[in-house]
């Protein structure tokens, strides 16, 4: 983990974690008593420092004021930051005091709860939504120019490569995607360095088979949509994808704001949680970061990722291995884009 990365950690944790303490401890009977808790009771996300031995710092708080916490490893959320999730038994241990020792701990760069997060919503009711007026609006519809004037963009540009030939890559958060739909299939992103369905991490990137993006919950490459409850595959990460880079001047379907880019997918399913949620930024971070320390030989020029889920009610305080993983990919020259 580079020195950059943990002093982004360090920043946020240094201004953050007395108010944490204060916070979780001054609100815990009200958050009990009043209202359903914000975090999955039980799960932590650590960031280790470098030179951190994991199974020791775990041996380590295997009793916790004379009691067992049965404290336990889960899976890798980032390997560039050292990011981990985290159980234990929350019902044996007072887990504020408990997470305050963590942060003490000078093994460990930081330690958070592992937030609910939810979708937020991007698709009014009104019955224009799907004529794309907001491209290009010469006031057919509601105000002139009320649009962004994407028309001065593709004058110039329609996506593809950079200058200097990088392909370049917009990675997606989301609930799957048609991946074969007429409209995206040629501008679906593919891991060609990787041979699909050998069992072996052929790039060495961490990830194996990863040919068509990563799923975070069955750690493999489907990106298949989510089912609703009647069987019905949910659309909005096609949508989504539609929105950013339906194949443009194809004669079908709509136009994305892109004609031509590689969308990558990164799947999770609509229960997100941070930890769920950090480890789809982890490959993203993976796969850009590769890319600047190989010259584009192995990875994705990614330049920007979308999530389309948040929390109204946190805050960095809450959150400081979140708002680390920003920096971290802004640090790498990936624009992160949220819905709100």
């Amino acid at each position: 983990m580079s020195k950059s990365i943990i002093d982004n950690l360090l920043y946020m944790t240094k201004i953050t974690v007395l108010i944490s303490i204060l916070i979780s401890n001054c609100l815990l009977m009200t958050e009990v008593g009043a209202q359903r808790l914000n975090y999955k009771q039980g799960e932590l996300i650590l960031c280790f420092h470098p030179q951190a031995h994991q199974s020791s710092v775990i041996k380590k708080y295997a009793t916790f004021q004379s009691k067992p916490t049965a404290l336990k490893l889960g899976r890798c959320l980032s390997d560039q930051m050292n990011i981990w999730k985290a159980t234990f038994d929350y019902l044996t241990i007072d887990d504020n005091l408990f997470m305050q020792a963590l942060l003490e701990d000078p093994q460990i760069v930081v330690a958070q709860r592992n937030h609910f997060l939810k979708r937020r919503s991007i698709e009014p009711n009104d019955p224009l939504f799907s004529d794309q007026w907001q491209w290009i609006n010469m006031g057919e519809r509601g105000i002139a120019d009320a649009d962004v004037d994407a028309e001065e963009a593709w004058s110039l540009a329609t996506g593809g490569v950079t200058r200097l030939g990088d392909t370049i890559v917009v990675a997606v958060i989301d609930v799957g995607v048609d991946y074969m739909h007429e409209d995206l299939a040629d501008n679906i992103w593919v891991n060609h360095a990787e041979i699909p369905g050998n069992r072996i991490d052929d790039d060495e990137n961490g990830y194996v088979d990863d040919v068509r993006g990563w799923n975070v919950l069955l750690e493999n490459d489907d990106i298949t949509p989510e089912l609703f409850a009647g069987g019905v595959p949910q659309t909005h990460g096609t949508e989504i994808l539609g929105m950013v880079g339906a194949v443009g001047n194809n004669g079908i379907g709509l136009v994305g704001i892109n004609w031509n880019v590689k969308l990558m997918n990164v799947f999770f399913n609509t229960d997100l949680n941070e930890a769920d949620m950090i480890a789809a930024y982890g490959y993203i971070l993976a796969q850009r970061q590769i890319y600047n320390e190989t010259n584009g030989e192995k990875g994705a020029f990614v330049v920007a990722s979308n999530l389309s889920y948040g929390d109204e009610d946190l805050s960095p305080e809450d959150s400081p291995i979140w708002c680390a993983v920003y920096d971290s990919l802004g640090q790498q020259g990936i624009i992160s884009c949220t819905a709100t």
